[in-house]
């Protein structure tokens, strides 16, 4: 548990470091490759695993000598596997800026950039029953979703950090101003509003 926090800050730190630049005013994770960080550890864990551990040696037959083949192919495919989810993961994230949104991920690193005139919808609203993701979304989960003109939706609640520590729904606040006094159109989903007690701040947003 501890090597899995270890790793996913590591993790969140270096995306931070590299892909978000300093005019963010959040980022967030890219579903459903945000959930690869939490299995990336367990396939690092096996993976280090079986190259440090040999085992006593034994006389070389046949046998043995076509065992100890398939295990190399077998640590080669896990270490393979481990630095292509790494990638994937690493590129993984959306930021939003002052001005723009970029689009990072495994085909694009460079990311794709998007003005806010880019922006076509926005929906807001709590998550029902029926829209559960694993690791993601949950029940009475709050969403804040924007559609960009190619039809890509970017829920901002996937938040991977907020800019000067703001609290996320403050900071989205902000931005459901920016995007209504655009002119840009707005869907609030009132359904699941009224079970949603764990922040209030969520019901100011879709009521906006």
């Amino acid at each position: 548990m501890l090597f899995t926090l270890i790793m996913y800050l590591f993790i969140v730190k270096a995306q931070e470091t590299v892909l978000v630049p300093e005019n963010y005013v959040l980022w967030t994770f890219n579903y459903p490759f945000s959930i690869h960080i939490l299995l990336y550890p367990f396939l690092l864990i096996i993976g280090l695993f079986e190259v440090l551990t040999k085992g006593p040696r034994k006389r070389r037959t046949r046998k043995s000598s076509r065992f100890s083949t398939k295990k190399k192919y077998f640590v080669v495919a896990v270490c393979g596997g481990n630095i292509l989810l790494l990638y994937v993961i690493f590129f993984g994230v959306r930021v939003i800026t002052n001005e723009k949104v970029i689009d990072y991920s495994s085909l694009h690193p460079q990311g794709n950039e998007y003005s806010y005139e880019e922006v076509t919808n926005v929906h807001t609203g709590v998550h029902g029953k029926g829209s559960y993701r694993p690791f993601s979304q949950q029940t009475r989960r709050f969403f804040y979703e924007i559609e960009l003109a190619n039809g890509k939706t970017i829920d901002l609640m996937e938040v991977g950090n907020v800019a000067n520590n703001e609290h996320e729904y403050f900071a989205i606040e902000e931005l459901d101003h920016e995007f209504v006094n655009r002119g840009i159109p707005k869907v609030s989903s009132m359904e699941n509003v009224d079970n949603q007690n764990e922040y209030l701040d969520c019901r100011k947003i879709v009521l906006l």
